[in-house]
């Protein structure tokens, strides 16, 4: 009984241990993240803080649009006014000065609209479509920027996850050799100097390979700052199989690639909007030689405590003594006098409603000349940004043909990197081969394997390098960035 009591006590445990070793393994890969370059690129536009920027641009221009296009409706504002007046004042019913406190309450509102302003409303609509229309481009332009930031970024991690494999492999060889010598040696075959060559060797493959490495880790943590995580963020990004396109880029031409490139290029598009914009400045400022006419009307009312109105008459008689031949008469009069009482508030409003309808007609005759100065500097900054969206162009054009140029180069130095990469293979395995019979020395050997592993760098570097400029081309072409 005890002895099936252990048994079931150590089938738990190893139950659970398996538990706990598959719970880890699911966690690491659970907290193993892999990244695509979509998944890279996106994240990037969502966080980078001038992507972000050039929608707050957006939004400011068409709030300045929309407020561009309400300059047309009229305008509407109510108001209203609360005091006391205290010590001497005006009894509005008497019309006589009276010490005492009085309360009063005003109420205006009024409304004015643009009749004719030169233009200068229709134009301000169109220069705001434009400044729009920019702030999009604008936005485009930052956003492919950073698309071919992090593709690049994502190369440079491939091609030195390439390097890596490279470096192990070459080391895991070199293992392999000084195993094969030390039989070679014991056999009598080789003198027993040719382990010191391969131990030489073997140290420099541990260097390249703690190179690599560190090479790999710069390139992550490049990426990492480009999509804005933590140096210590897991990131993996997705190992994929890079074939270098068969098009060939020999049969591209510069005029074709920039006329490409003039189309696509936001920054471009976004220049020619400015220049439309700055056009459209030159028609508003010279609305101020024009006349304007608008419209405008109010109604007001008012209340004051002092506020009283006549519900009727009092009469009565007057006896005034006068002296008439040393005799004194009394003569009468009849009297009547008006009876107050405190006027309601609304009845007050409503007596003291008032109100007017008016035009303005502004005809301009001398401002100093502020508006032909207006419009003289209306006229330069249209130059200045037509010159300025030129050189964009030029500088564009600049870039396609170094673009161009470069993968043309690049693609002749990847040939050429594919026909060393073959020759230095051939020579590498016959120098194996010698070495093994005992033709050659491990120097030799060791002076072939490197030649080899020069002309396998070579071939990856070259690689990547005109994939890289291919893509670049494929950038200033309008084309998705893809791998």
């Amino acid at each position: 009984m005890k002895y099936y009591l252990v048994e079931i006590a150590c089938m738990k445990h190893k139950i659970g241990l398996s538990f706990l070793l598959l719970f880890f393994a699911f966690s690491n890969l659970m907290a193993q993240n892999i990244w695509s370059l979509e998944k890279c690129v996106q994240h990037a536009q969502d966080n980078n803080i001038s992507v972000k920027q050039t929608a707050i641009a957006i939004a400011n221009a068409e709030i300045q649009h929309v407020q561009n296009k309400a300059a047309w409706h009229p305008n509407a504002n109510f108001g209203g006014s609360f005091g006391v007046n205290l010590g001497r004042s005006i009894d509005p019913t008497t019309n006589t000065f009276e010490t005492q406190t009085s309360n009063f309450n005003g109420w205006q509102f009024s409304t004015g609209a643009p009749i004719y302003q030169g233009g200068r409303i229709k134009n301000s609509i169109k220069q705001s479509e434009m400044d729009l229309e920019a702030s999009k481009y604008d936005a485009e332009q930052t956003i492919r920027d950073i698309s071919l930031n992090v593709a690049t970024q994502y190369l440079n991690i491939l091609f030195a996850e390439e390097n890596l494999v490279i470096a192990e492999n070459r080391l895991k060889l070199s293992n392999e050799q000084l195993a094969q010598t030390e039989k070679l040696i014991r056999a009598g075959a080789v003198p027993a100097a040719n382990r010191y060559d391969l131990e030489a060797q073997i140290a420099r493959d541990e260097q390249n390979l703690t190179s690599s490495q560190n090479n790999l880790e710069i390139a992550y943590l490049a990426l990492k700052q480009s999509l804005f995580l933590e140096p210590d963020y897991d990131l993996s990004i997705e190992r994929i199989n890079i074939d270098v396109p068969v098009e060939n880029i020999d049969n591209l031409s510069l005029r074709e690639v920039y006329e490409r490139a003039i189309q696509s290029e936001a920054s471009i598009k976004a220049g020619d909007f400015r220049v439309k914009s700055a056009d459209i400045s030159i028609d508003i400022a010279k609305a101020g030689q024009r006349p304007s006419l608008s419209l405008s009307a109010n109604v007001s009312s008012n209340y004051s405590s002092f506020g009283r109105e006549v519900v009727g008459v009092e009469t009565g008689f007057n006896e005034i003594p006068i002296q008439i031949m040393g005799n004194t008469v009394d003569i009468g009069f009849p009297t009547s006098s008006p009876i107050f009482e405190d006027q309601a508030y609304f009845d007050q409003l409503n007596q003291n409603l008032g109100g007017g309808i008016s035009a303005t007609l502004q005809v301009p005759i001398y401002n100093r000349k502020t508006v032909r100065s207006n419009i003289e500097r209306s006229k330069l900054n249209v130059e200045n940004l037509k010159l300025q969206n030129e050189q964009l162009k030029q500088q564009l054009k600049t870039n396609v043909q170094s673009a161009l140029a470069n993968a043309k180069a690049a693609k002749k130095t990847y040939e050429s990197a594919q026909k060393s990469i073959e020759a230095s293979k051939i020579a590498f395995e016959n120098a194996e081969k010698r070495y093994k019979v005992g033709a050659i020395n491990s120097l030799e050997l060791t002076t072939a394997r490197n030649n080899f592993d020069a002309a396998n760098s070579e071939l990856i570097r070259s690689k990547f390098d005109y994939i890289f400029k291919l893509k670049v081309v494929d950038f200033y072409m309008g084309k998705k960035l893809s791998l």
